[in-house]
C-alpha cells in the first residue's frame, strides 16, 4: 500500500512519457474567433489531464470566456502546444485569469499567441510553468499581472511580451506559504509595451523564508514602463546579459519588502533608462545586500548606479557609464561598498563620483574623464583613484 501511494505522488519526468496528443476541435472547439470555444478546451485539457497528455490547437483563433482551471496533481503532465500560429485570447468581457494551474510540476505551453482582452485577469497564473516560444499581449485597460507563477525549477524561454497597462507586470514571481521555490529561470525574452517588465518577491510569508535562485539572462526589455526589473525579496537572483532601453523609470530596481534581496549578481549587461540605470528604494533600514554590479554598460539617463538607502556589502566593478546627465554613480548612507576599475565617461557638468554616508567605502582604480567631477563626503571614506 505505501509502494502504492509513493508511486501515485512521484514526479514525472517529462523525458520518460509517451504522451498522447488531444486536438481541441475534436473536443468541438472551432477556432473561428467569435465562437466561444470554453466548454471545448475545457474538455480537452481535462482529457489530457487524466492522461498526462498534450493539447494541440490547430490554427486558428480561439475564444474563451471563462477560466480553464488544473487542480493539483504531481503525478499528471500537462502540454499546452500550437503550430505557431494558434491564439489563445480571453473575451473583452472576461475578468479573470484565462489559465489557473494549481500543478506543481510539468505544466507546459508551446508555440502559442495568448492574449488578454478583458480588463482584469492574468493569462496564466500557475503554481509550477514552463512557457517556450509563446507570446502574450495584455490589454490597456487590464492591470493584472500577464504571467504569475510561484513554484520551483519552472523556466520562461524565448517568450515575448507585450504589455499595455503601465501598472501590470509582464511576470511576477513570488514564493507561496509553506511552499519552496528555488531555481526557476527567465531566459531570452523580449518585453515591450508601457507596462513593467519582472516583479520578483511580495514578502508575504516571511515565516516560510524566501524565494532561492533566479536567474534572468539574456533577455531584451525595450518596454517603456517605470521599471524594467524590480526584485523586491529573494536570496541569490543572477541578472547577466540582458539588453535594457527605453524604460521611463529605471531599469532594474532593489526595493526591500520582507526579508528583502540578498545576493544580487548582475552582470554583462547593457542598461539605459530615463532616470538610472539601478536604482535602491525603501526606508534607510531597509534590508538589501551582497550586491555584485560588474561588467555592465550604463548609457545617458541622469544616473548610473543611484542608491539613496545604503546597500549593505556593494561591488560596483569594472563597468562603463557613458553620458550620465547628474552622476555616474551616486550613492547616500553607504555601507561596506567598494567601487573599483570603473570607466566613466559622464556628461561635462556631472559626477563621475557623488558619494556621502559614514560607512566604510572604497574607491580604487577608477578611470575618470577629464572634465568629470567626483564629491566625496563622509567620515570613513578610503579614496585612491
Amino acid at each position: 500500500m505505501q509502494n502504492e501511494e509513493a508511486s501515485a505522488v512521484k514526479k514525472v519526468r517529462l523525458s520518460e512519457i509517451d504522451s498522447s496528443y488531444v486536438n481541441v476541435m475534436e473536443y468541438g472547439a472551432v477556432g473561428d474567433g467569435t465562437s466561444d470555444d470554453t466548454a471545448a478546451i475545457r474538455k480537452a485539457v481535462n482529457a489530457a489531464y487524466e492522461n498526462s497528455g498534450t493539447v494541440y490547437f490547430p490554427s486558428g483563433s480561439y475564444r474563451i470566456s471563462e477560466t480553464i482551471e488544473l487542480p493539483k496533481n504531481d503525478a499528471r503532465m500537462v502540454v499546452l502546444k500550437g503550430d505557431g500560429d494558434s491564439t489563445i485570447f480571453g473575451a473583452e468581457t472576461m475578468t479573470e485569469d484565462m489559465f489557473r494551474i494549481s500543478m506543481k510540476y510539468n505544466f507546459q505551453m508551446l508555440d502559442l499567441k495568448l492574449e488578454h482582452r478583458g480588463t482584469s485577469g492574468s493569462i496564466v497564473s500557475a503554481l509550477y510553468l514552463r512557457a517556450f516560444n509563446c507570446s502574450f499581449l495584455s490589454d490597456s485597460e487590464n492591470p493584472s499581472n500577464v504571467v504569475v507563477f510561484h513554484g520551483s525549477d519552472s523556466k520562461i524561454d524565448r517568450c515575448t511580451f507585450t504589455v499595455s497597462n503601465p501598472e501590470a507586470y509582464a511576470i511576477y514571481y513570488s514564493m507561496l506559504d509553506q511552499e519552496i521555490s528555488i531555481n526557476n529561470f527567465i531566459v531570452d525574452n523580449v518585453f515591450s509595451g508601457a507596462g513593467r517588465g519582472i516583479l520578483v518577491g511580495d514578502g508575504k510569508f516571511t515565516d516560510s523564508g524566501r524565494s532561492e535562485g533566479l536567474k534572468i539572462n539574456g533577455n531584451i526589455f525595450e518596454n517603456t514602463g517605470d521599471a524594467q526589473i524590480v526584485i523586491q525579496e529573494i536570496l541569490h537572483v543572477d541578472i547577466a546579459g540582458n539588453k535594457m532601453s527605453g524604460s521611463t523609470g529605471s531599469a532594474i530596481v532593489l526595493r526591500s519588502v520582507g526579508h528583502g534581496p540578498d545576493g544580487v549578481f548582475i552582470n554583462c549587461n547593457e542598461i539605459s533608462a530615463a532616470f538610472s540605470g539601478i536604482r535602491t528604494e525603501g526606508a534607510s533600514d531597509a534590508n538589501i545586500s551582497m550586491v555584485s554590479v560588474s561588467d555592465n554598460r550604463f548609457v545617458g539617463g541622469q544616473y548610473g548606479f543611484y542608491d539613496t538607502i545604503g546597500v549593505n556589502k556593494g561591488f560596483l566593478r569594472d563597468n562603463v557609464f557613458d553620458g550620465q546627465q547628474e552622476a555616474g554613480i551616486y550613492l547616500e548612507e553607504t555601507e561596506n561598498m567598494m567601487i573599483l576599475s570603473n570607466l566613466f565617461t559622464v556628461l561635462n557638468e556631472a559626477f563621475s563620483l557623488n558619494v556621502s554616508g559614514n560607512g566604510c567605502t572604497v574607491i580604487d582604480g577608477n578611470t575618470l574623464g577629464k572634465k568629470n567631477q567626483i564629491q566625496l563626503s563622509g567620515s570613513t571614506i578610503v579614496q585612491k583613484l
